[in-house]
């Protein structure tokens, strides 16, 4: 009795491995063609100059070659990719700096506004304080939706419906007098768009640190009421202590997203995005490189951008190892 239920235990296990197996292959293949191969693929593609003969043009569309050849010019080149991000050349009409500008203020536009208020909000939630429920819901609904449909109804409202609102509602339906917020030629538009990724960037935030709060242990509320501890003290020496962790998280991952952060331009407008008021790096470089093949030819442009990336990351990576050791050594203690 006691071989036939090994056996039928080592059976069980068998069949949980083989279900576990075939449940995680698919991820892992993802994981390993478009993430390590892709990677891979990009870094070995920086050392390389791809040269190539349109075959329409080579005997009458018979023939062409493309050739591959090993070199550095696309990191340490006249307009290579350090030489573009620190020696303050024009590359593709534009200078790293303007890019890198708006990408850093947008960084810190997201850090002083949208982290305080999704902690507030968070908080709010979580003591069930009068309307939070509605709350809750306006602010989770970026996360319901998907982002181009929250881009494309943003859009529509604030070019078309909010100019009509206002028209009707005060000026007797005569909107002559408003102006676009997305109007190129005034000073809003950045501002608009950023109002829309403060926004968005609620919903998971908040759902985040909800959760986190509401895993506190409701004697540690006890005792510190007891010591007089309510309202924002409670906040201040009870909440953001223990849900740090999660915040710190959150801006770990922003600090090493600020290249290719595109505060959702390409959401909202595709590739058609044009100024250089509100155009980030993360929104240049993906249009650069889906543009490029839209006419052809783009086969000798990715070694360039795919040297530009390395460049980044070589420059982020120290940047963000750094404010993760400053979140953790200056940052409050849970004890």
């Amino acid at each position: 009795m006691k071989i036939k239920s090994e056996k039928k235990m080592f059976s069980g296990k068998r069949k949980d491995i083989i279900y576990y197996c075939i449940m995680m292959a698919w991820p892992v293949l993802q994981f390993v063609i478009f993430y390590i191969g892709v990677n891979f693929n990009s870094f070995v593609m920086s050392f390389q100059k791809i040269s190539y003969i349109d075959i329409s043009k080579v005997n009458h569309g018979v023939g062409g070659e493309t050739t591959f050849t090993w070199t550095l010019e696309n990191y340490f080149g006249e307009y290579g990719a350090f030489a573009w991000i620190f020696g303050g050349k024009i590359r593709d009409g534009v200078l790293f700096r303007d890019l890198i500008g708006i990408s850093l203020r947008s960084f810190l536009i997201t850090i002083c506004t949208s982290v305080p208020l999704g902690l507030l909000f968070s908080y709010y939630i979580f003591k069930k304080l009068p309307g939070w429920s509605a709350f809750r819901a306006i602010l989770f609904l970026p996360s319901i939706l998907s982002a181009v449909v929250m881009a494309a109804i943003y859009r529509f409202f604030v070019s078309e419906g909010l100019n009509q609102i206002i028209g009707d509602v005060f000026l007797g339906g005569d909107t002559s007098t408003l102006t676009n917020l997305f109007d190129p030629a005034g000073k809003t538009r950045y501002g608009t768009i950023m109002a829309f990724n403060i926004w968005i960037g609620f919903g998971t935030s908040v759902i985040m640190y909800a959760n986190k709060m509401s895993g506190i242990s409701q004697e540690i509320f006890e005792s510190a009421h007891l010591d007089g501890a309510t309202g924002i003290k409670e906040f201040i020496h009870i909440v953001f202590p223990l849900v740090y962790s999660t915040l710190s998280v959150f801006l770990i991952t922003m600090v090493a997203g600020i290249c290719s952060n595109q505060i959702n331009l390409y959401a909202m407008f595709g590739g058609t995005f044009t100024g250089a008021d509100a155009k980030p790096l993360g929104y240049y470089l993906y249009t650069e490189v889906k543009n490029s093949f839209r006419g052809g030819g783009g086969l000798p442009q990715l070694p360039y951008y795919s040297a530009l990336g390395i460049a980044l990351t070589l420059i982020a990576v120290p940047f963000t190892l750094l404010v993760k050791w400053a979140l953790e050594k200056f940052g409050p203690s849970e004890d």
